[in-house]
């Protein structure tokens, strides 16, 4: 194998490396939002009645 066909390849491989962490980092974000989405919704549903009267002391 040649020194220029090489680069090449590690070149590619280091792209893909990159690739697959942006990737990664972009689900990790997601998976974060989803969870605290969750919590909000979680809290509200437990905490229904205290959640409408705050409702109505804001009106």
């Amino acid at each position: 194998m040649n020194i220029e066909s090489k680069e090449k390849k590690d070149d590619l491989i280091k792209n893909l490396f990159i690739k697959d962490l942006k990737g990664n980092i972009f689900q990790f974000k997601l998976v974060w939002l989803f969870f605290v989405l969750n919590v909000i919704a979680s809290f509200i549903a437990g905490n229904f009645e205290l959640v409408s009267k705050w409702f109505d002391l804001i009106r």
